[in-house]
């Protein structure tokens, strides 16, 4: 019989066979236990003398087994080891050497790290059917170890290690387990009963577990644990270790081994080799269908075989033809050798993501030839899946879709580009415009329209002909492109006029009108530069229309006219103009135009003035002031600091006002020197995040107190959530900067803007400003009051103090001082007000 047959035999044993075989084996063994229990006390000289070397022979026969079973475990392939395997490694490599010390620490053997005793062996002896009965047990109940082999021996030896040093140098620390002259112990006695207790049950829960699942190998781990319940019960009481009870315990000892290692030897020797007759089944069928379906594939399809990681396996005739590369350069590699860079990152993520998972992929996907050319294929990729349903190949299976996806886009073209530019034309603009009003595209709130015509293009018609009219639009249509971002849409919408989309420019409909504007203005400008067609330099000029919306309160048709509105407005003033649709949003551009220009003379004016608003604390005693800046524009006179302070920001002024305001602060603080009732006061001066975005901030405000002999203490630093936004790691090596100097950082405004306790964590902040729309709604109901609360617990827990901006009534500072608010400000205390310099007299 071959070997194959003869474990097939093994397998295939009816197990009610083997239960009968069980139970005569119980039933002999029990007997023979009965049988020599009449003679366990009598002592045989022939044991006496030979003691020492049967012993040895039997705890080596049962180490030798122990550490084969780890060994057989080791052997196995990782696919093929079973869950509990590093469960068994661990335990039966800690018994093993444990069993090998226990040999040779009892009474007579030679020296091994102390001197030998018997109480140290019967100690090793209790160690290793300890952890030989855990084992057990965790293999029955399939306990796992999340470890790799050679971690479980390492923990294993390690283990034993430590059990070895603690069996020779600290066994005092346990009862006592052998007496000379007298024999075993009580406490030796009675734990060796419960080892015999515990073998016991386990004999019966394998029984059992075998009986459910009709699982031979928990019939072997029965009679294995019951041996070994045997062996303790033979061994609970003796007075000397010559008795035959003590030799026969030790041969159940190695029935119990000897059954443990044909329980495990069978099940990994067995488990492998069915595995493998299984696998090579599934292979010979695979193979075989994989065969007949590539035979009938190559006929009719464009077909290729990769690994599950996209590497190539195999190509038909028809891929090899498609795509110009022989067999020889796509085998090996991926598909990228035929990427074509027309589909995004996203598209093959989206793919592999869906084929990975096990399902099939379906799609149109453009490919790029060795020769440079384009070609579309309609593709179906199909995993195929192993037993865990993991993909282990892939199949793809392609048909050539060139001619009409090309027959596709020209039909495109032709409906919705325009033929003499290759710009979208205007019904592509109003489906954009469709697209952007269903999906909601505008994140930033607005967007703006804007429509080009040139000026006199008539004129260019008829006195240089329609060839030199056409070549001209296309020269502006791509001097149009060149100063248009990707992000916007850029149309031929009539004759000679063009529309530019312009999406997500603006927060604010003034903040969109602005960049809208500019860019309205850089057209303008460029197409003002000379065109060189042919033998002639055309100079011309442009009239656009601009009107501002966002995707809540206009619609396509709607945005259309109201340009074309404003073009027409805008041609009938003249000339190279910009137009806007609403006659208010004319008005704030002007308004705005003017600001700037009067803005930018003011300091040179001396039309600025700073203003100071004392802040107060508890007591409503004075311990500093707020700077602020006022405008008296001699044009317009009062200029409110909410519409010059966002100009002066847009346009970099800025920073010039900005270092003028802190240069006034420090010859306000250098005049109160000399005056006790003054020198402790401070002055928070507010600084723009592009002011504070300067790589010499620091060194001009170093500066200003040098040449002002002033002290940074005197100074509060007050900024807004906008600067914490931008750059952190150099904002906060900045604040860093600032707060050695000296400076003390408030936190200006918080809770409007960008609120986020990361920034109150992260960044050096001394003082947070509750703003003033906060403290308007205090008294107004318990929400407000409570948003209010929520601050300032939030600062006291943060150990930062906590100014109330906007003080206005005694009610309100009585909640404030209620809520143990540190500073205050605004009407209630003091307006502000220019402050005389004091000269120290004051």
């Amino acid at each position: 019989m071959t070997h194959e047959n003869t474990l097939s035999t093994m397998t295939q044993e009816p197990f009610g066979e083997t239960i009968k075989r069980y139970a005569l084996l119980l039933g002999a063994l029990t007997l023979s236990f009965f049988l020599l229990s009449l003679t366990f006390s009598t002592e045989i000289p022939f044991l006496q003398e030979q003691y020492l070397l049967l012993h040895l022979s039997s705890e080596l026969i049962s180490s030798f087994i122990f550490a084969a079973i780890v060994v057989v475990i080791c052997l196995k392939p990782v696919e093929y080891t079973f869950k509990p395997a590093n469960i068994i490694i661990f335990g039966l490599t800690t018994v093993a050497i444990i069993d090998y010390v226990h040999a040779l620490s009892y009474a007579g053997m030679p020296l091994l790290i102390t001197k030998p005793t018997t109480e140290k062996a019967i100690f090793f002896w209790f160690v290793g059917r300890t952890f030989e009965l855990l084992t057990l047990a965790a293999l029955l109940f399939n306990v796992s170890l999340p470890w790799r082999q050679r971690h479980a021996l390492f923990a294993a030896i390690s283990l034993s290690v430590l059990l070895v040093i603690m069996g020779n140098y600290f066994i005092d620390w346990f009862p006592i387990l052998y007496v000379s002259g007298k024999g075993v112990s009580p406490f030796k006695s009675y734990y060796e009963s419960l080892l015999g207790l515990f073998s016991l049950g386990l004999t019966i829960a394998f029984f059992v577990k075998a009986v459910k699942t009709k699982d031979k190998s928990n019939i072997h781990l029965s009679i294995s644990t019951y041996c070994m319940a045997i062996c303790s019960f033979l061994i609970i009481s003796y007075s000397s270790a010559s008795q035959l009870n003590v030799l026969v315990a030790h041969f159940y000892k190695i029935i119990s081994a000897i059954v443990l290692f044909r329980s495990i030897f069978i099940v990994e020797l067995l488990s492998p080799y069915d595995e493998i007759v299984k696998e090579k089944g599934q292979t010979a069928k695979a193979l075989k269908e994989t065969k007949e379906l590539k035979e009938a594939l190559d006929q009719h399809a464009i077909v290729a075989v990769t690994d599950a990681k996209g590497v190539i396996l195999s190509v038909n005739e028809k891929f090899c033809n498609i795509s110009q590369y022989s067999r020889e350069e796509l085998i090996g590699n991926t598909h990228r050798i035929i990427n074509s860079g027309v589909h995004s990152a996203d598209f093959f993520k989206d793919m592999w993501g869906r084929i990975k998972s096990g399902h099939p992929w379906e799609g149109e996907i453009c490919n790029r030839a060795k020769d440079g050319s384009l070609y579309w294929m309609s593709t179906t990729i199909v995993p195929l899946l192993d037993e865990n349903n993991r993909p282990i190949k892939y199949i793809a299976i392609r048909a050539d879709i060139t001619s009409r996806k090309l027959a596709e886009e020209e039909v495109t073209r032709l409906a919705l580009y325009d033929e003499l530019t290759n710009l979208p034309n205007r019904q592509y603009l109003k489906q954009t415009l469709d697209d952007v009003q269903r999906e909601d595209t505008l994140t930033s709130g607005y967007g703006a329209l804007l429509t080009l015509d040139i000026d006199d293009f008539s004129t260019v018609n008829d006195s240089l002909g329609h060839v030199t009219g056409d070549l001209l639009l296309i020269k502006v249509a791509s001097r149009i492109e060149s100063n248009i971002h990707n992000q916007h849409f850029i149309a031929r919408i009539g004759g000679d006029q063009f529309a530019m989309l312009l999406l997500d420019i603006g927060i604010t409909q003034d903040k969109a009108l602005y960049r809208a504007e500019k860019l309205a203005k850089t057209l303008q400008s460029e197409m003002l530069k000379p065109f060189s067609i042919a033998e002639h330099e055309l100079v011309i000029s442009s009239s656009i229309g601009l009107c501002i919306f966002d995707s809540k309160t206009s619609n396509t048709d709607a945005i259309l006219k109201q340009s074309d509105i404003a073009l027409h407005q805008t041609k009938q003033i003249g000339k190279n103009t910009i137009g806007f649709f609403e006659s208010e949003l004319q008005d704030k551009v002007d308004r705005r135009n003017l600001l700037i220009q009067q803005l930018s003379t003011a300091l040179e004016n001396n039309e600025l003035q700073v203003v100071f608003q004392p802040i107060l604390d508890k007591h409503q005693t004075l311990c500093g002031y707020e700077a602020l800046t006022r405008w008296h524009s001699r044009l317009l006179g009062f200029v409110s600091p909410a519409e010059f302070i966002p100009i002066a920001e847009s346009t970099g002024l800025i920073r010039e006002m900005g270092d003028w305001i802190i240069q006034q602060c420090c010859q306000q603080i250098h005049s109160w020197k000399g005056n006790a009732s003054k020198e402790s006061l401070t002055i928070a001066i507010n600084i723009s995040a592009i002011q504070f975005e300067e790589d010499t901030f620091v060194e001009k405000l170093q500066a200003a107190l040098a040449r002002n002999q002033v002290s940074a203490i005197n100074i509060k630093l007050e900024i807004t959530e906008s600067v914490m936004v931008r750059q952190s790691e150099n904002v906060v090596e900045k604040m860093q900067q600032l707060s050695e100097l000296g400076f003390q950082l408030s936190l200006d405004d918080f809770g409007t803007g960008y609120s986020s306790l990361n920034y109150l964590t992260s960044f050096p902040i001394d003082i947070i400003k509750i703003d003033k729309s906060f403290i308007d709604k205090l008294l107004l109901n318990d929400e407000g009051r409570s948003v209010v609360v929520s601050i300032i617990n939030l600062a006291h827990g943060l150990n930062k103090a906590v100014v109330a901006e906007g003080v206005e009534t005694q009610e309100q500072f009585e909640a404030l001082h209620a809520l143990n608010c540190n500073f205050y400000q605004g009407y209630y205390f003091g307006k502000p007000e220019p402050l005389e310099p004091c000269d120290g007299k004051c």
